[in-house]
């Protein structure tokens, strides 16, 4: 899903590395750039940036984000920079100017990233980070790259960070209806057969998949499905599974129909056909009147009768 930081990491991918990335935005005073700098302007507040941005610079070979405080938000510019220090620890920092050079870096807008000339000839490198990949899948790529590389440790979990939400589910009938409806296939629908011939259907969630468009829950034919809250940032790294239900079924061996088990062998409609052979039940005034083994021979069900 392509977003203003997926034509940042574009040209990152068509250039050598950086010495060092300093991130402003519109309220911050314009750095004064050294060799080898490159200042990415912000297309909003520096507060209103996401989670995984620092991450994802990182990952594609810069060795230290910095950044430019904000001047008219600086708490929420603050708190969002301190998230960024959290995941990243020792590689994101404040501003530093550096000694004076007669060449300077560049400086791109992210509201309006020009294209690398590589990029045209089709020289981009393949990084760890798919820019056309959505902010979370970049963000989880960038951390387990980061990772891999041991630049960072363990990644704090941050809660409610995450871009999907926690799902409640009750009164499931393993209808399929939400998995199909899911865009970014975040629901599986397992099933196991019983010895016993019946069959288990187990919903299960993937918290790394999950976007929070709750197409389950308004496409749920039995309205089973119930959004929570946001997926935290550590369950959607460790691509967490979660179960949501589990639900035992039959095949009805009159008509075929898929029904609850426990039930018997026959779906509640042949049940019911079996146990009133013409339809209707006989009323009990009705059947003192009859004779006994007529009545009797009347009244028993379908499956119980000698041919």
């Amino acid at each position: 899903m392509a977003d203003s930081l997926s034509g940042v990491l574009r040209w990152l991918e068509a250039h050598d590395p950086y010495r060092r990335i300093i991130i402003t935005c519109p309220h911050s005073p314009a750095p004064d750039l050294g060799h080898s700098d490159l200042a990415i302007v912000l297309d909003s507040c520096l507060a209103h940036a996401t989670l995984g941005l620092s991450a994802q610079l990182l990952a594609c070979g810069t060795p230290r984000v910095e950044y430019v405080p904000c001047t008219e938000h600086p708490e929420e510019a603050a708190r969002k920079v301190s998230l960024w220090q959290a995941l990243t620890p020792g590689l994101v920092g404040e501003f530093q100017p550096s000694k004076r050079s007669f060449l300077h870096g560049e400086t791109i807008r992210m509201e309006a990233v020009p294209i690398a000339r590589r990029a045209l000839f089709g020289a981009g490198s393949d990084g760890p980070v798919d820019p056309s990949a959505d902010d979370q899948s970049r963000t989880i790529a960038a951390l387990r790259y980061l990772q891999e590389r041991k630049l960072i440790g363990e990644v704090p979990d941050i809660p409610n960070a995450g871009s999907g939400i926690r799902l409640s589910v009750e009164g499931c009938t393993a209808c399929g209806v939400c998995v199909n409806s899911c865009p970014q296939q975040a629901l599986t629908l397992s099933r196991t057969q019983t010895p016993d011939g019946a069959t288990i259907h187990q919903l299960s969630h993937l918290a790394d998949k999950c976007r929070a468009c709750q197409a389950c829950v308004r496409f749920c034919p039995v309205h089973a499905i119930t959004p929570g809250a946001h997926i935290h940032l550590h369950d959607a790294l460790e691509a967490r599974t979660y179960s949501l239900a589990s639900v035992a079924t039959r095949i009805c061996k009159h008509c075929g129909m898929v029904f609850p088990a426990g039930q018997g062998e026959l779906c509640s409609v042949c049940a019911f056909r079996d146990e009133n052979p013409f339809g209707s039940r006989i009323p009990p005034e009705l059947a003192r009147q009859l004779p006994p083994d007529i009545a009797e021979r009347l009244m028993r069900p379908t499956s119980q009768q000698s041919s």
